[in-house]
């Protein structure tokens, strides 16, 4: 997963563009995704939280068939 310009979410074969993203605790939040795949639009309401270990957790996501994902930062080339 790539997040783009804070509410563009992209995966292999979805995108999704987040809404009404609101406040579910102190590193948690609720959002409303507007997503496109495989030929098919469709909505989400996934549950976004920061693990103490500092990994991304979405629960309810749009994609993978148990629907709650573990993120770790990748990072980012440095340009030459």
């Amino acid at each position: 997963m790539s997040i783009e310009g804070g509410n563009r979410l992209y995966w292999y074969e979805t995108r999704c563009r987040a809404g009404e993203i609101t406040a579910d605790g102190k590193q948690s939040w609720k959002m409303r995704l507007a997503c496109e795949g495989e030929g098919e639009k469709f909505r989400s309401n996934p549950r976004v939280s920061i693990a103490a270990d500092g990994r991304l957790v979405m629960q309810n996501g749009p994609v993978g068939q148990a629907r709650r994902q573990t993120y770790v930062r990748c990072e980012i080339a440095k340009k030459r």
